[in-house]
């Protein structure tokens, strides 16, 4: 557990982004953000991991009726509902 406080503009996200991204194999990640950020924070996710995380490995929670499906890459038989976090769907994890 991490708690990174400072000003606006310095680097919150990309640090936390990068930590985060030191523990892949314990993904599944669960972001909590105001609402008004789950976009942002979303694209940013792709932005930094690129090699890492697919558009569809994104999942934004728009309502409590929201169902999420956990699933980890390393399971041969994986399948998720992913969605991209620019469309439209309201498919799970941010």
């Amino acid at each position: 557990r991490i708690l990174i406080a400072d000003d606006m503009g310095v680097g919150k996200t990309v640090q936390a982004i990068s930590l985060a991204a030191c523990y892949l194999e314990e993904w599944p990640l669960l972001v909590v953000v105001p609402a008004s950020l789950r976009i942002t924070w979303a694209g940013e996710l792709e932005k930094w991991l690129p090699d890492e995380l697919a558009p569809s490995d994104i999942h934004v929670v728009f309502s409590s009726d929201d169902k999420l499906s956990l699933w980890r890459k390393s399971q041969p038989n994986a399948t998720g509902s992913g969605s991209s976090s620019s469309g439209s769907s309201s498919s799970g994890k941010e």
